[in-house]
């Protein structure tokens, strides 16, 4: 028996250890990836071949704002690389990540979704999701970007550097990504659709084994088809029907009407339903490979499903298994939908030989030989990438399967695994063990292995190279493999090149069958092709497909954002410009409306060596303008670099781009230019990366002050160009229910129309509805760009098209105040306004409109001033910090005492206002806020602001979603005085700003309210009962869960009195490499103790790194840490006793780092319920 043991003991041993070392590279994907801690490289997509263990958070830092706190251990990336941005949730625990906006601010926020084993997906600025992971007990485990994903949250109580488990989450819904209709808006995540299944050309479909039912109606949101498993719904039937788990993990199936049937599972996972006298329908899943079946006799339960495997199996099927499309959003995309002929689609597959000679010049085909064999079926082209089979060193194009697997064939048509090295460059091995090298063409260049190269098994991510392919386009054979269609026929092309030292640059231009390379493709459109189509290369047409909206009566349609706003470099006064490469002369010329420059681009027009500025219209192409304003056609070489053409097409002027620091001019004996397009959203982004030095910013974002002009040029008539925020009014009238973008100035030329707001996105927020000096009405979203405004026939409100889209918004009427709302289902039309009766309005209103200084300019004898920025109002103040035993002023107001209130607003004392309807179980009122403006808002625990109205008696009203309000109340001489449905909601603020100042100062430091007005003085240590250095005793705090130590690890079990721990700054106490804190007195002087508790005077050299003096007068190293790096002591610079901020060290503990940060507690009180106990 003891033998047997043995031998059964060595045969798994030998089992692990050859899965280990010789299966799970060949399995990878299907093994050992998404949700699985992996040691060891995998391929990621987006990312290549990546060691998980070196997966760390390594983006740029950036602020995170008030009411959100940082989740350990949880990152994810944003674009198709390797930068991984940490998580932060709200105080729900919804995530997101803050990425920084090329050092812009705010940060730009982006939701945070979750696959189905709960790691976390990342949403890009481009509305696709990317990989993520989470980092536990120092192994990371990587998400499933390509998977369904979920709404979810994260349970916020976290703590630590590392994990031991995953965080508890939970899963709302199965999401989709929207991406908001105006350009640049951040994406966001919303309830994914149910998908109806009689959209599905079933004939085509792969991946439903036994089931032959259910696939013709309408499946509810929420429900992942489950791969490998259906169930009869009928006593004696053969009808399978598909299994479905929301995101529970809960299973049902639904019948053709589509009700819903539970599903039970015996104890291998067959699922049975129930007829109505309980008896079982049995079905079936496949495991292993075999069917199992459920049968008589066997125990059935309802238990959840696992929906990990779930979703990696859906996406192992891919687009072929009508189950993939309800985990995505489902439209023309798809390759099994009816009618549906032109989208990519693995499925395709070609025999090669039989068209690729009819590509004469094929685009990035350049270093492969023509193959003599063929490909099987479902084999896709790899773009940019090549291998050799055999001593020749001929190189052959790369495939691939729906699977993601790379393969090549040599001369026979045999398939041969192309393996990849450490930098994805192919590489094959023969039968023999030798191995054929390969190639990958990088930044435009050949990047070759050798022979030797260490490589490994990949799993190719299929979306990416489908994109990749598709970018490429109809010139690319690669292109083929993916589309159906009948390729281009051979055309026999003769080019006639210069003879070399001529002294004109002559180029005679060829016939071609190729269409130019494409490199701006929409996932639904890959332009139109006509295979009889010789002569000069020009660009595809782009067939365009508009809906026309039920709404709409009108055949007018809204322009979108202004492409291109006009410039003239030299005229700009910017202190200092930058990239503006060659371009040092001609920057006088004005360039219209309509082009945006281009970056890192010059091209020459005369043979004059001065290079011209080159811009791109909406559609991607290339012109410049000389300086008599005429537009001359800018062409592209094969490697991107741009040329003009003379008058006669018979000379080149030359051109350059600029590519990591190095200029690269155009060939003058080139026998080929394109008149291509350029991917313009590449473009936008390297101009918003440049910033507001660059001059090219400006020929996208259109800026009147960097204008230099005289003073009659200055003077507008119509139309000031103030920023309305800046107007110093304390009772504002006219604005009703607007609240954004007042901080932006408005454009010259356009006045603010009272009585109006308009909403341009899904958040219940209004902006500033404007109108010029012809009477055209029109508004301006968070990015400056220009919106048509139309307005409701039934009742006169605005209303705007953004595409598809339609946002409504208000009127309030002029003599009863009612508000009036459009609606999205009503007819619309473009009206003018009556101009000299709107400014009869404003002239009413008088000074208190803010509106008014845009048709009136401000003078010293006016009342009115603009603020500036050194204007401080509202401090931000953390309501979780202060103790409410001893509270003041809050009566009758009971929520929304967690919340860290961020700077800008002041709380408004005696009002408050409930966030729940009149009339229900339970009624509770929140502060009521208001900001430098006289805007008065209140916080959802969510940190989201809810404007607040006036009633005529004085109390606030919230104005909930799709208009239902939400009441209030305000406190005047003892006396509660409500706000009710039928009380009168006023269009003008009558709070006095001096009051709430003057109310709140009488109350004074016990009011809550007071530390969102004055800064908190640490040395009063009778502001909210906070004493400076509580004795406490480190040693009883579980320093596990600390964060914001760095390198501390000395000094840990010390007890501290009189001191608080500073944050970010470690020292040495001896020649070890032990850190110890820095703790500062009251006084903020300067000490560290060692864990025999001796004192330390603490010194800082010449940059305010720390440093402590050993007893022979040298000093022990120390360091800093910022944004996430260690700054080390120079302990040769003059080192001398410097004093800290006490004010300073106590806001970053109580606003940034608190509970969990030891130093909290020598500001309140330790206890056996503290975060670190």
């Amino acid at each position: 028996m003891v033998l047997a043991k043995l031998f059964l003991i060595l045969i798994f041993i030998f089992v692990v250890n050859a899965f280990n070392g010789t299966f799970c590279n060949k399995h990878l994907k299907q093994s050992n990836f998404y949700g699985v801690p992996v040691p060891g490289k995998i391929e990621i997509p987006g990312l290549g071949k990546v060691d998980v263990r070196t997966l760390k958070i390594n983006a740029n830092p950036v602020k995170i704002p008030k009411g959100f706190s940082n989740i350990p251990s949880l990152a994810a990336t944003i674009k198709n690389d390797a930068v991984f941005h940490p998580i932060s949730v709200n105080a729900e625990g919804k995530p997101f990540i803050f990425a920084d906006a090329e050092g812009q601010l705010p940060p730009t926020k982006l939701p945070v979704a979750i696959d189905a084993n709960g790691i976390p997906v990342g949403v890009g600025k481009d509305g696709k999701p990317h990989v993520g992971f989470a980092n536990i007990n120092n192994l990371p485990t990587v998400s499933n970007p390509n998977a369904a994903i979920f709404d979810g949250k994260y349970d916020t109580n976290q703590t630590g550097k590392t994990l031991p488990s995953l965080p508890k989450h939970t899963k709302k819904n199965i999401a989709e990504i929207e991406v908001a209709p105006s350009s640049g808006m951040p994406p966001f995540l919303k309830p994914k659709k149910g998908v109806n299944l009689a959209n599905l050309n079933k004939k085509d479909a792969t991946g439903l084994l036994m089931v032959n039912a259910g696939l013709g109606q309408q499946i509810p949101k929420n429900q992942l088809m489950v791969p490998k498993m259906g169930v009869p719904i009928k006593k004696g039937s053969n009808k399978f029907f598909p299994v479905y788990v929301n995101p529970l993990g809960e299973a049902s199936t639904y019948d053709n009407k589509g009700k819903k049937h539970d599903v039970e599972f015996n104890n291998v996972g067959a699922p049975i339903t129930r007829n109505a006298d309980n008896s079982p329908n049995f079905g079936f899943v496949v495991s292993g490979g075999n069917i199992k079946k459920a049968a008589k006799g066997q125990d059935f339960e309802k238990k959840p499903l696992n929906l990990g495997p779930i979703s990696k199996n859906i996406e192992l099927l891919g687009k072929t298994y009508p189950g993939f499309y309800t985990a995505h959003s489902f439209g023309n995309d798809t390759d099994i939908n009816k009618g549906s002929d032109k989208n990519a689609t693995i499925a395709v597959g070609r025999v090669w030989k039989n068209f690729i000679k009819n590509f004469p010049d094929p685009v990035a085909f350049d270093n492969l030989i023509d193959p003599v064999f063929n490909t099987t079926d479902n084999d896709m082209m790899i773009p940019d990438i090549g291998v050799s089979t055999n001593p020749t060193g001929q190189y052959r194009p790369v495939f691939m399967d729906k699977n993601g697997q790379p393969v090549t064939y040599d001369d026979s048509s045999n398939p041969l695994t192309v393996k990849m090295d450490a930098k994805q460059i192919p590489v094959v091995i023969r039968e023999n063990g030798k191995q054929f090298p390969g190639f990958r063409m990088i930044n435009n260049k050949m990047v070759k292995n050798t022979p030797t190269t260490e490589v490994s098994d990949v799993l190719l991510t299929v979306s990416d190279e489908v994109q990749r392919t598709n970018d490429l386009g109809k010139g690319y054979p690669g292109w083929w493999t993916i589309h159906r269609g009948k390729p281009p026929a051979p055309v026999l092309t003769t080019t006639l090149k210069p003879k070399p030292g001529s002294t004109t640059k002559k180029i005679v231009k060829t016939t071609t069958s190729i269409p130019p390379r494409r490199t701006t493709t929409t996932e639904d459109d890959y332009g139109d092709y006509d295979d009889s189509h010789t002569g000069t290369a020009k660009p595809t047409t782009v067939k365009i497909t508009t809906t026309t909206t039920t709404a709409s009566p009108s055949s007018t349609t809204t322009t979108p954002a202004e492409f291109g706003v006009g410039f003239n470099i030299g005229k700009m006064n910017l202190p200092q410009m930058t990239h503006v490469g060659r371009l040092n002369t001609n920057l006088s010329i004005e360039v219209p409306k309509g082009y945006v420059a281009v970056p890192d681009m010059g091209v020459e027009i005369t043979n004059n060596q001065e290079y011209y500025c080159v811009v791109t219209d909406r559609e991607g192409f290339l012109w410049t303008f000389d300086e008599t304003g005429k537009k001359i056609e800018v062409y592209l070489d094969q490697e991107g670099i741009p040329a003009v053409y003379g008058e006669t097409h018979s000379i080149i002027y030359q051109g350059y781009i600029l590519n990591f620091g190095v200029y690269r001019e155009s060939d003058a004996d080139a026998t080929k230019y394109n008149r291509t397009t350029i991917n313009i959203q590449e473009t936008l982004t390297k101009i918003e990366t440049y910033g507001k030095e660059c001059p090219f910013y400006y020929s996208v974002h259109y800026n009147e002050t960097i204008y230099q002009h005289d003073e009659e040029e200055v003077e507008v008539v119509f139309g000031t160009g103030i920023i309305i925020q800046e107007t110093n009014i304390q009772n504002v009238v006219g604005m009703y229910q607007i609240t954004q973008l007042l901080e932006r100035r408005v454009p010259k030329g356009y006045a603010l129309l009272p009585r109006y707001g308009i909403r341009l996105t899904d958040e219940v927020n209004y902006y500033c509805v404007f109108f010029d000096s012809d009477g055209n009405v029109v508004t301006f979203d968070k990015f400056g760009v220009l919106w048509k405004v139309q307005f409701d026939t039934t009742n006169g409100a605005p209303i705007v098209k953004m595409g598809e889209v339609i946002y409504i918004g208000y009127v309030v009427q002029k003599t009863t105040n009612v508000v009036l709302y459009s609606s999205t289902t009503s007819t619309y039309t473009i009206t003018k306004v009556d101009v000299n009766q709107v400014l009869t309005e404003i002239d009413n209103l008088s000074q208190s409109f803010p509106g008014y200084w845009l048709v009136h300019k401000i003078t010293q004898e006016q009342d009115v001033e603009l603020t500036t920025d050194e204007d401080v109002f509202g401090v931000g103040f953390d309501l979780a910090t202060f103790d409410y035993k001893i509270a003041v002023g809050i009566d009758g107001i009971t929520e929304g005492w967690k919340l860290n209130i961020p700077e800008g607003y002041i709380m408004v004392p005696d009002m408050g206002v409930s966030l729940t309807i009149q009339g229900s179980d339970q009624v509770v009122y929140y502060p009521v806020y208001i900001n430098k403006y006289s805007f008065l808002y209140t916080f959802t625990v969510d940190y989201q602001p809810i404007s607040i109205l006036l009633c005529d008696n004085g109390a606030p009203v919230a104005l909930g979603p799709n208009h239902v309000y939400w009441y209030g109340f305000v406190i005047k001489d003892g006396t509660k005085i409500y706000s009710t449905a039928q009380t009168k909601i006023t269009i003008v603020n009558t709070i006095n700003f001096d009051t709430i100042v003057s109310r709140i100062d009488s109350l004074g430091n016990k009011y809550p309210g007071y530390f969102t007005l004055h800064e908190i003085d640490k040395t009063n240590t009778e502001t909210l009962n906070l004493e400076w250095g509580v004795p406490v005793d480190y040693s009883l705090m579980n320093m596990n869960k600390a964060i914001g130590l760095g390198k501390i690890t000395g000094g840990l079990k010390n007890k501290y009195n009189g001191v608080v721990q500073c944050p970010y700054l470690g020292v040495k106490l001896s020649t070890d490499d032990t850190y110890y804190g820095v703790f500062a007195d009251i006084n903020g002087t300067c000490f560290s103790y060692n864990n025999d508790n001796t004192k330390f005077d603490i010194y800082f050299d010449d940059n305010q790194y720390p440093t402590a003096k050993a007893t022979d007068g040298s000093f022990f190293g120390g360091y800093k840490e910022e944004s996430g790096t260690y700054k080390y002591t120079n302990v040769q610079y003059s080192c001398t006793v410097q004093q800290v901020n006490v004010n300073e060290v106590a806001s970053v503990i109580t606003k940034t780092l608190k509970t969990y940060y030891p130093g909290y507690y020598s500001l309140y009180s330790f206890s056996s319920k503290s975060d670190l106990a």
